[in-house]
């Protein structure tokens, strides 16, 4: 990185977010590479303490570094494939692919938000070996199984924003099923979930928007795709951040997810959205890589969503980033 990216980055983290310009795709680099390290690390500990996969540690990490990995960034290779494998003998090695207790539900088809994320890490490595692959037909079937007659999809809801409503869980799995070929079963599970969403009413958050712009992406649905759109457009803040939900203030979760949905719209790094966006997140970046994001769940604590929304954070950066600054 050159001296003026270096200086400018440090003037974007040290004074007011309002009065300094957006930072360039060198320091957004910057802002990538401190976070990296914090993921790796924070799902690492957590696999060997908890012996846990969970829905946000070990996916987000692999979804992260899969994705930074084909942007030219140098990742732990070793790190990625022990927590994939054992991610993938957690899951898989369960008769109903719900190891843990916040995969158990309290539906009559258990479906784990575990699987999902797991599903969505695994897609993002262009090259997956046999073993990732086979666990993503595996859980695609799973699924199409757990689907409900209405063609939505329902677990457990008190671990908001990892899965604040069963419209996002539905909207996660279609995202999960990819938008590539499917098998019958598969293709009929995806039209049934689509109707079911045209027909539910679309929440007034951040989350629900993100992922109903990634559903039309998906889908080819260019109306849906314009409003959505011009709703993450319109609902993007002063400080160019988003917000979860009105009450909740600005973060990096909700502003790493508006700016992935955005690029995969088309939406482009020279957006002034995306610019004001870059300027929020390396604003408040903390020096460990990481970014605080507060818990909506009064039984909760920040460190969980804290995590995931540096995930999400670094999703953001990965995706927007113009192809020139990729390495």
């Amino acid at each position: 990185m050159n001296l003026a990216a270096i200086t400018l980055l440090g003037l974007v983290l040290a004074g007011d977010p309002q009065a300094q310009p957006a930072p360039d795709a060198a320091a957004v680099r910057k802002c990538i590479e401190r976070s990296l390290p914090f993921l790796e690390k924070g799902a690492v500990d957590w696999m060997q303490t908890k012996k846990c996969t969970t829905c946000h540690h070990v996916p987000m990490m692999l979804w992260t570094h899969y994705e930074a990995r084909q942007r030219g960034f140098a990742v732990n290779e070793k790190a990625m494939q022990d927590l994939e494998s054992q991610a993938l003998a957690h899951y898989l090695g369960h008769p109903e692919f719900t190891p843990t207790g916040q995969d158990t539900g309290f539906m009559e088809k258990k479906l784990g938000p575990g699987t999902v994320y797991l599903s969505l890490a695994l897609q993002a490595n262009p090259a997956p070996g046999d073993e990732a692959a086979k666990a993503l037909e595996k859980l695609r079937d799973n699924f199409v199984a757990r689907q409900n007659d209405d063609g939505s999809w329902t677990t457990k809801v008190n671990q908001a924003p990892l899965v604040d409503g069963h419209d996002v869980m539905t909207m996660l799995i279609l995202t999960a099923l990819g938008k590539g070929e499917l098998n019958g079963k598969s293709r009929e599970a995806r039209d049934r979930a689509v109707g079911w969403l045209k027909e539910t009413p679309a929440r007034d958050e951040s989350q629900p928007h993100v992922f109903r712009l990634l559903v039309a992406v998906q889908t080819g649905d260019k109306d849906e795709i314009s409003r959505n759109v011009e709703v993450l457009r319109t609902s993007q803040q002063e400080d160019g951040g988003w917000m979860q939900v009105a009450s909740h203030g600005t973060d990096a979760l909700a502003t790493g997810q508006a700016l992935y949905a955005l690029s995969a719209a088309g939406v482009s790094a020279d957006d002034p959205a995306v610019r004001r966006a870059w300027k929020f997140l390396a604003s408040t970046q903390a020096e460990d890589g990481s970014w605080l994001v507060h818990t909506r769940n009064p039984n909760g604590h920040d460190p969980i969503p804290s995590f995931y929304g540096t995930g999400w954070a670094t999703l953001g950066l990965l995706r927007t980033l113009p192809p020139g600054a990729n390495r």
